[in-house]
């Protein structure tokens, strides 16, 4: 059984609204009058110093109490976790603090009822989401005008679609969404006069119930609701009027998180409206405030979600985790003016931190790794850390039926996505675009750790090694092949990996790992 997460309330009156709190948290109250915090604190083994970014706990600071919290204890308490009633008196240094850890004022006059509820519906559930499969849908036999499907996850249509509305695709979703649930949907329009709405069809008490919406909604991130348990799978319909072109792309199913919130309490979502609503997400943590701030990009993950949470807490220091949900599973980071924003932001949490890009390190596996170099490029960081590296995208769509004559083919679907067509051109110049940009960095104070698979379809190790050699002579590249290919020895690569990130860090950074945190088994890293 699961250990039980502590909902620790710290002073003021005792809120009763825990009678509703959800069995997987246990309640605690802390009478400071009688109890020293750091005492109390410690009996309840409340902050984990060795991995506190990846504790459970909740901390909820009664009236004025937050305001006698020491800096060296606000800055082990997890982030996105500390809720206070009144910020009383406290210092401008740990005012700062608390808004960098995304401390959180609650209103109690309720006696707690509404805050249990926010925990129980924020907190207890871990959040999911998936896009509808598009090869299950069913076209308009209506529509005269001219229909393209362009890779997995895009349908194209041209032409009248008439005065009134009708039905032009219809999703058949195999797959039941239950309880809160809000929908995303990726599309474009092509010319002034025409209107378009969405709408989902789920079964609730015997009654089918019809949920429209538009690209009103769409735009403000509206499009949710607790659905409950339907008996059948959600499935969704888009009706269109007028004349111009649809580019039509993913529908995305997710857990409903409270504001604003993407895929996880914390997470935020950057959207390129010129590509029909199309997002990146990432999860920013700010840790223990110290240097380095670490980056990890998710490999190829059709399960909606940040990946590497737990390795990348265990570091301690402050670090974000990128998420690409477009096609299924990721466009490997690329395309329109995404590639921009998350530069921004990465910056941002840079100068938000006090830091400079020589006390930043990017890292990934598979997916992740071409993140890691595409972006390192641009942002020539501290460290560059990766596992089973991929460049050459182009490359592997155009040896596709070498490589994977029989399956779905991730690039291919990607250069269609990003580059708009796909053929030999659009290929190479995907591969340009990305050795060009990495071939004129200045590495020159760079450290590299790369573990790749010996028979890996992309090995772009050899040209990486020999461009960093010749350029930059006293460059550090840490290497290691492992028999096999891409996803032979997973184990092998995520272990590897693991260990130059605490030995890149405990020499540039001088941080301490435990002996235990180095035996300690990779969890939640997958590369599906």
């Amino acid at each position: 059984m699961a250990k039980a997460k502590l909902l620790i309330q710290i002073g003021g009156e005792k809120i009763k609204g825990i009678s509703n709190l959800d069995q997987q948290f246990e309640f605690h109250y802390v009478d400071v009058s009688l109890y020293k915090l750091e005492e109390s604190f410690e009996k309840l083994s409340a902050i984990p110093l060795e991995n506190p970014n990846n504790s459970g706990n909740i901390f909820l600071f009664g009236s004025n109490e937050i305001e006698k919290l020491s800096l060296e204890i606000l800055r082990y308490l997890p982030s996105y976790q500390i809720f206070y009633e009144d910020i009383g008196n406290t210092s401008v240094k740990n005012r700062k603090v608390l808004a960098l850890k995304g401390a959180m004022q609650v209103n109690l006059l309720d006696q707690g009822y509404n805050f249990v509820e926010y925990l129980n519906v924020n907190y207890a559930v871990k959040p999911w989401g998936t896009s509808i499969d598009n090869s299950m849908v069913e076209l308009s036999k209506n529509f005269f005008g001219e229909i393209q499907k362009k890779g997995s996850g895009k349908f194209i249509f041209d032409g009248d679609f008439g005065d009134d509305f009708s039905e032009i695709i219809l999703w058949k979703n195999k797959w039941g969404p239950t309880g809160r649930t809000q929908l995303h949907a990726e599309i474009k329009v092509h010319g002034e006069n025409i209107k378009y709405f969405y709408r989902a069809y789920y079964e609730k008490d015997g009654e089918i119930i019809l949920w429209d919406f538009d690209g009103e909604n769409l735009n403000l991130g509206e499009v949710y609701r607790n659905i409950g348990f339907p008996n059948f799978p959600l499935n969704i319909a888009l009706f269109a009027k007028g004349r111009g072109k649809l580019e039509i792309g993913d529908i995305h199913l997710r857990y409903h998180l409270s504001s604003d919130n993407f895929l996880a309490i914390g997470g935020k979502r950057l959207v390129d409206p010129n590509r029909g609503n199309e997002e990146l997400g990432y999860y920013f943590n700010v840790g223990d405030l110290k240097p380095p701030l670490n980056i990890y990009f998710s490999g190829f993950r059709p399960s909606e979600g940040y990946e590497g949470h737990w390795m990348m807490g265990s570091l301690g220091s402050p670090f974000m985790l990128v998420y690409d949900p477009r096609i299924v599973g990721g466009a490997f980071y690329r395309g329109g003016n995404l590639e921009k924003q998350l530069v921004e932001i990465i910056q941002e949490k840079l100068d938000y931190l006090g830091f400079t890009n020589n006390q930043l390190n990017l890292s990934g596996l598979s997916m992740g790794t071409y993140a890691s170099f595409y972006y390192g490029a641009m942002l020539e960081p501290h460290g560059i850390l990766v596992g089973k590296p991929l460049a050459g995208i182009g490359n592997l769509a155009l040896n596709s039926r070498l490589y994977s004559p029989y399956e779905w083919d991730l690039a291919m679907d990607t250069i269609i996505h990003t580059q708009g067509e796909l053929n030999k051109d659009s290929a190479l110049e995907m591969d340009k675009d990305f050795w060009n940009l990495f071939l004129s960095a200045d590495f020159s104070k760079t450290t590299f750790a790369i573990a790749y698979m010996l028979q890996d379809t992309d090995r772009p190790f050899n040209k990486i090694f020999k461009h960093l050699k010749e350029n930059y002579p006293t460059a550090k590249v840490l290497h290691k092949g492992l028999e096999g290919r891409h996803n032979d020895d997973t184990n092998g690569i995520n272990t590897w990996f693991f260990k130059q990130y605490q030995d890149l860090l405990a020499a540039d950074f001088k941080r301490n790992f435990h002996k235990n945190e180095l035996e300690t088994e990779i969890k939640e890293v997958s590369d599906e």
